[in-house]
């Protein structure tokens, strides 16, 4: 992902790439328009804060007098909340940037050529003897060797899972207690969270 320092100091060095990459500049505003904000709420959210303060020093002082601070320590509680509120709304503006900053690729070396397709990159070496005949999908290998099962797994998770079986799945569960034991040897705990949750 892009330093978003690079859209706020030099957002045409961003559009240049992207018309190399021959995508849409467009993404470069949203990015800025989302970032700019961004940061007003967060000032927003620091001048609450600061007000907090204010008033936390404001019950302290009056705590210390012996005199009654139920009205500020209500006011403290109000801006608290608006804090906590402020804080949702930074979090939220802040994921919205951030999954657009991660539609933009990085910026091409100037060494990169340009062209319309891939039919136009240059050739820099070649290293061995290109491969003549076509090699089957690792998925369609994993089942003709009896380690894997897509079909059922598709008719009870959808596309794109599958079973493994035998010494594949036997592999898969040995790399991670391999992971496991390596871990605990750093000093970590394994924790096995439980199965149900509820909504909230």
């Amino acid at each position: 992902m892009l330093d978003i320092d690079l859209f706020r100091k030099e957002p045409d060095t961003v559009r240049n790439n992207l018309k190399r990459r021959k995508e849409s500049e467009q993404v470069v505003d949203e990015v800025i328009e989302l970032d700019e904000s961004w940061r007003t709420e967060l000032q927003k959210a620091e001048q609450l804060k600061h007000l907090r303060n204010q008033v936390t020093k404001e019950v302290a002082a009056l705590k210390k007098e012996g005199k009654d601070a139920s009205g500020k320590i209500a006011e403290m509680k109000k801006v608290s909340d608006k804090i906590s509120s402020q804080d949702r709304a930074i979090a939220e503006k802040k994921t919205k940037r951030d999954a657009v900053l991660m539609r933009v690729g990085n910026i091409l070396h100037e060494s990169v050529p340009y062209g319309k397709d891939d039919s136009e990159n240059e050739e820099v070496r070649k290293w061995g003897k290109p491969q003549k005949n076509e090699l089957p999908p690792h998925g369609e290998l994993l089942e003709k060797m009896g380690f894997a099962d897509f079909k059922n797994a598709a008719k009870i998770t959808g596309a794109g899972f599958n079973y493994l079986k035998g010494d594949l799945a036997i592999l898969d569960h040995a790399l991670q207690r391999f992971a496991i034991d390596y871990l605990a040897e750093k000093g970590f705990t394994l924790i096995q969270p439980p199965y149900m949750m509820n909504r909230k």
